[in-house]
């Protein structure tokens, strides 16, 4: 394993992509924590919150297809040297409102929110399926490992800065940050290079007539592999419930229910994305080894698993009293890592197959599929499950969740066995 990773850290166009990748997911990192902060803060409100995370789900629907076809027509290099120009002009214009008038509106928030993701959608369509062009295959899976390792060391370090500069600063100082990783991002792009992008075909000319005749064209060959079917159905289904857990009602019971301070927020977001440092090389062999099919079942007993035992942590919390909380907090982030553990396997994996199985000129528009059905499917739980926080206890909306991610197990095993007998 040693000369793979020694081939990618001396690949310039790697790197670049490598830390391009850091600063753009660390300005959208910083730009979540610190909304979480912003609008528990002025509401106090979970369903509030919830909202505003969820509102993305209209441009998701209705672009993603459009932004698949984009990524396959064009230059991916290309679309996300724009598109990073455009976050650039967007962030700096609401650093420039927010100095100006000390605050911002609800309205204001939401209209960033979908502004941003109208144009993540396209730049996710180009990103996502970049990978094989920059790197010969037979290094992908070490390539998407160290890519892991990279999303660990964002983790890591954005909510400890990303509490502190809000703290100090206020919201103006978080929205002058993510402008300059934005600018640190569109930079380093102009350095990666794609020798394995594969020539743009010629009915790539077309108008806009053909668009919705490629998109079908990229579902068709989505139906031909077995996993892609089987993963297409399950996923979203995980992500409705797994996702909402923690970006909102973790986030509501440390902030106001725990009533704990912005930095033990912040270490624990630190600590649990610690481990997404160490893991991927642990766990690369088991990656080659277990098929991929396995790999889904394993992590949805496991997520559901250690949900329960996270909903009962927070039950005890809620009446146990100031003095246990950091202990109930260490419970919660050791149970939140172990969930990690369960999950990034099949993450690695599911990559791994995406940038090697998939034609380059399907690429964009198959994973558009799945980031419409699997990511849609977020915004849709944080509102559910922030609705349900309003109106019940939160180890209860846990407790739920843990329900029915435990639910999609026998749903793989009747879709495995009815693949068998196709």
């Amino acid at each position: 394993m040693r000369k793979p990773i020694k081939s990618l850290l001396t690949n310039k166009s790697y790197l670049s992509y490598f830390f391009a990748t850091a600063f753009s997911m660390g300005s959208s990192n910083i730009l979540q924590f610190t909304l979480a902060l912003y609008i528990l803060e002025k509401t106090g409100s979970p369903l509030v919150y919830a909202s505003i995370l969820s509102i993305i789900v209209v441009p998701r629907i209705l672009l993603t297809p459009v932004g698949g076809v984009v990524g396959d027509r064009l230059k991916r290099i290309s679309i996300m040297k724009t598109l990073n120009i455009v976050q650039i002009v967007v962030m700096s214009v609401y650093a420039i409102y927010s100095g100006m008038c000390g605050d911002i509106s609800l309205i204001s928030v939401y209209i960033l929110v979908i502004v941003l993701e109208m144009v993540e959608v396209f730049y996710n369509s180009a990103e996502s399926s970049i990978l094989s062009e920059i790197i010969d295959k037979d290094l992908m899976e070490e390539a998407v490992t160290l890519s892991r390792v990279d999303d660990g060391i964002v983790y890591i370090t954005t909510p400890m800065l990303a509490a502190f500069i809000f703290k100090s600063f206020g919201i103006f100082g978080s929205f002058v940050l993510i402008s300059t990783l934005l600018v640190f991002s569109l930079i380093l792009n102009f350095f990666i290079k794609t020798p394995y992008a594969d020539e743009l075909k010629e009915k790539n000319s077309k108008g806009i007539k053909s668009f919705f005749s490629e998109f079908v064209e990229g579902i068709n060959e989505l139906r031909k592999d077995r996993f892609s079917k089987i993963f297409v159905i399950v996923a979203p289904l995980i992500n409705f419930s797994f996702s909402a857990i923690f970006s909102v009602v973790i986030t509501y019971v440390f902030l106001e229910v725990f009533q704990t301070s912005e930095y033990i927020y912040g270490m624990y977001r630190m600590v649990t994305a610690g481990i997404s440092i160490l893991l991927p090389f642990l766990i690369l062999p088991i990656i080659k080894k277990i098929k991929h099919e396995k790999l889904l079942k394993y992590s949805a007993i496991s997520i559901s698993g250690f949900l329960f035992l996270i909903g009962l942590c927070v039950y005890y919390g809620m009446g146990a009293g100031k003095d246990n909380i950091v202990l109930v907090v260490c419970l919660i982030t050791f149970l939140d890592c172990l969930v990690i553990s369960s999950v990034m396997p099949l993450n690695i994996a599911t990559q791994v197959f995406f940038q090697k199985n998939i034609k380059n000129e399907f690429r964009s528009r198959i994973m558009s599929v799945f980031s419409m059905l699997a990511l849609s499917s977020v915004p849709l739980g944080n509102m559910f499950y922030g609705f349900l926080a309003n109106i019940m206890p939160a180890y209860m909306c846990i407790f739920i969740a843990s329900l029915a991610v435990l639910i999609t197990y026998p749903l793989i095993l009747y879709v495995s066995k009815s693949k068998d007998n196709i």
